[in-house]
């Protein structure tokens, strides 16, 4: 089934594509479960570019690719409820070679 673009917020997301309520809260919960995972989410944060311009002067193709890699990190992250600075502490404090 084709998705009507765009889909305005999260919820209206969750009900267009899991239009069963058990389905829905499955994957809702899986998404927590990455709350659990502080390691991947702050790995998921840095290919995402957060904490990063998200904008390349004068190419906005480039632009626009890593605005969408930056945005679904961004919304993975907020679905896992993870905290923002928690991850960046993680990355900062790794171990240097």
């Amino acid at each position: 089934m084709p998705l009507p673009i765009p889909i305005p917020g999260w919820r209206a997301w969750f009900r267009t594509l899991w239009p069963h309520t058990g389905s829905r809260l499955k994957v809702l919960d899986e998404y927590r479960q990455l709350g659990t995972k502080p390691h991947l989410l702050a790995d998921i944060r840095e290919r995402g570019g957060l904490g990063k311009p998200a904008t390349v002067p004068g190419d906005p193709y480039a632009s626009a690719f890593y605005d969408g890699r930056r945005s679904l990190a961004e919304e993975i992250l907020d679905l896992a409820k993870a905290d923002h600075q928690r991850l960046v502490r993680l990355i900062e404090e790794q171990p240097k070679p």
